[in-house]
């Protein structure tokens, strides 16, 4: 598999929406999800992502952090944390929404979050 078309799983995301943004993390005690323990090396993104509103994640007390995110996901994910007109921005609209987001695709949405963030033309 080439990069370009390799995708990000939903804690590779997280991570990188709370890089992005710089975000403070928060490491609480306990775990909001059954499948991220305190021991995962991304629980800290992701219970500051939910601390935020960002993700509640996928039902059933779990996040899928190992599931490829979804394009429709990853728009929910930036519009949460910015602005609905910000996330159709960087993660536009299309009939393959409920599929696996290229990383190609994730690494543009989220620069142009980081452009943002970073008042960057």
């Amino acid at each position: 598999v080439h990069r370009e078309a390799a995708t990000l799983n939903r804690a590779q995301t997280a991570l990188a929406l709370v890089t992005a943004l710089n975000l403070p993390l928060r490491t609480p005690a306990t775990a909001s999800f059954s499948d991220v323990p305190t021991s995962h090396w991304a629980f800290s993104a992701i219970e500051t992502l939910v601390a935020a509103g960002v993700v509640s994640g996928i039902g059933n007390n779990q996040f899928g952090p190992a599931q490829p995110v979804t394009a429709r996901q990853l728009r929910t994910m930036i519009g949460r944390a910015t602005t609905p007109a910000l996330a159709d921005l960087a993660v536009p609209s299309s009939s393959s929404d409920d599929q696996s987001a290229p990383r190609r695709t994730a690494a543009r949405a989220l620069w142009k979050v980081l452009r943002n963030r970073l008042n960057l033309p």
